[in-house]
This record gives structure tokens, sequence and C-alpha cells, in this order.
């Protein structure tokens, strides 16, 4: 008899590794030692492997992937409401795996949008459509970074949060 994790069981290790890296990211200037952090580097692979595999079995991808953006727009208030409750110069979160997961997900669905074009031509114009977004938002960020010296830094954070980009999302291009 084998024994295996279930879903439930990986994201629960999950959080569990994610609170072990927030907390030596936020406290490490207390001694926190890095290996909380290093702990912390098992998350991403298990989400990213829990989003396709959810992705994969889901009946409605569109509703996946709306509740993965509510999910990252839910972060990306409390990535600007933090600073308030602590308000210690070195804490910071400033890392949200939604947009991550979001845009892994999306890539995903347009592919299967090109790849079954001929069967599904609406899901392929989807997909169009929202490789059209995620380019044409992050050269908007692009242009917003060639103005840094006019930047209104709460305009930029309104933007962040509002949609990922290749370039803002952790593992992203940067």
């Amino acid at each position: 008899m084998t024994k295996k994790l279930t879903a439930f069981q990986l994201k629960v290790i999950g959080i569990i590794l994610m609170v072990f890296d927030h907390v030596h990211q936020m406290f490490y200037f207390k001694g926190i030692p890095i290996w909380f952090s290093m702990l912390g580097r098992l998350v991403a692979p298990i989400f990213l492997f829990l989003s396709a595999e959810g992705f994969h079995y889901t009946r409605n991808k569109l509703a996946y992937i709306r509740n993965l953006l509510v999910g990252f727009w839910i972060m990306g208030v409390i990535e600007l409401a933090l600073p308030m409750a602590l308000p210690h110069e070195p804490v910071t979160l400033i890392n949200n795996i939604f947009g991550t997961l979001l845009l892994g997900v999306l890539t995903m669905y347009c592919y299967d949008g090109f790849r079954n074009w001929r069967q599904n031509k609406k899901q392929g114009w989807i997909a169009v459509g929202v490789l059209a977004l995620i380019f044409g938002y992050t050269a908007f960020f692009m242009q917003l970074f060639n103005n840094i010296e006019h930047l209104n830094i709460n305009v930029f954070r309104f933007f962040s949060i509002l949609f990922p980009t290749l370039l803002t999302n952790e593992g992203g291009l940067r």
C-alpha cells in the first residue's frame, strides 16, 4: 500500500513553509535565521504544481482564473495595509504568489485556446485577448518605469495590484 499526499495536505505544507519565509522576510533584522527563508523556497513549486493540477481538473476554467485574480487583489490590499498596521520601516511584505499563479494559469488557458482553435473558436479568441491584455499591460508598466522621475508611488501601487505583469509579479522577468 502506497501512501500519497493529497492536494489539501500539500497546501497545508505550502502555507506553513510560506509563513516561515514571510517571518524571515519581515523580521530578519531581529535575528530570524536564514533557513526560515530557505524553507520558503519550496513553496512556489508546490503551489505552481497545485495550480496546474487545479486548472487541469476544474470544470469551470474561467471561474478558476477569476478566483486567482480575486486572491491577487486580496493579497495586494494586505500588502498595502501591512505597513500601516506594522509601522516599522524594515517590515515589508512584497510577495504575492497569486500573480504568478494567475499568469501561469492564463498561459495554460491560452495554450489550450490555441491548441483547440478549430473546436472552440470562442476560447481561441479569448486567448488572443488575454495575451494582448498581458503584453499591453506589461508595456504600460514599462512606460511607467521609463518616466520614473514623474512617477507617483500611489498610482504605481494601484496599478501594481490591479493586474499582475511580467515585470512586477513574483518570479517574473526581474
